[in-house]
């Protein structure tokens, strides 16, 4: 071949080249990418429970419903979805975090616009406070309106509101216990 002057030229493996790109598409990913939490509670004579919607980036979608085995009122519900919610983003690794809900109540105490008078809600208060701190970067607590919440109000619906090319997860779980009694287990 050296009659035409052709050279070989090694090249490197297909599966190194892979690698590469891969490496390369991750670094392109900001480190701390913004994530949501959608939370709806809600308490009636039949039960209560809470419904928790966490989108991140690329197309991330968890959801997760909850049935409450004991009584609570609705604000108390709020509170017991954005500890749940802040759990399930910790555990994800989130450490930017904006947390909306359509509880004027609840965005109010946590973003000291409104004085908590009942002591259960203070001691939710403290507790949400404390996982905040004591997990994340930034937390923005947001009021939105129940039209734009609607993800968190249908997931009992989740069939007909899955949106294609989205990577889902749906997990439900019953809290037998409120979480405001269990304040120990924060540094676990």
């Amino acid at each position: 071949m050296s009659e035409f002057n052709i050279c070989y030229e090694p090249h490197c493996p297909i599966k190194v080249q892979c690698l590469l790109e891969f490496i390369n598409d991750l670094q392109q990913t900001p480190t701390k990418d913004q994530w949501t939490l959608h939370i709806d509670g809600s308490s009636n004579l039949k039960g209560a429970g809470a419904d928790i919607v966490l989108e991140g980036p690329n197309d991330i979608l968890i959801e997760k419903s909850l049935h409450f085995a004991f009584k609570t009122s609705n604000n108390q519900a709020e509170y017991e979805a954005i500890l749940v919610g802040l759990s399930l983003a910790r555990e994800v690794g989130v450490k930017s975090l904006t947390c909306k809900t359509d509880s004027k109540l609840t965005v109010g105490h946590l973003n000291d616009e409104f004085q908590i008078k009942d002591p259960t809600l203070l001691q939710y208060y403290h507790l949400v406070r404390a996982v905040i701190q004591s997990a994340f970067d930034q937390v923005r607590i947001q009021h939105i309106l129940r039209i734009d919440n609607i993800r968190a109000n249908i997931l009992s619906k989740l069939a007909s509101t899955k949106l294609k090319s989205r990577h889902q997860s749906l997990l439900q779980q019953t809290l037998s216990v409120t979480s405001h009694l269990d304040i120990t287990d924060l540094d676990t």
